[in-house]
């Protein structure tokens, strides 16, 4: 069985369908991105569970999510 990607996501707002043409290219690179981020974080993952001892901690958050209780700020 081959799995393919399925990228095409409707939009269904007014606003949205107007602009989709000039937000895809900013989501499809949001999109590569997070991606990258979860590969390394899985790669990092991978080595620890392998036994290695060098491994660095996984990247923290990327924004603060939650301002207020955040121990990162």
């Amino acid at each position: 069985m081959v799995a393919l990607p399925h990228f095409f996501c409707p939009a269904e707002k007014p606003l949205l369908k107007k602009l989709s043409w000039l937000l895809r290219p900013a989501f499809a690179a949001n999109h590569e991105w997070a991606m990258r981020k979860g590969l390394e974080s899985l790669e990092l993952e991978l080595r620890r569970r392998r036994g290695e001892l060098q491994v660095p901690p996984p990247p923290g958050p990327t924004f603060p999510h939650n301002l207020l209780n955040n121990k990162v700020l």
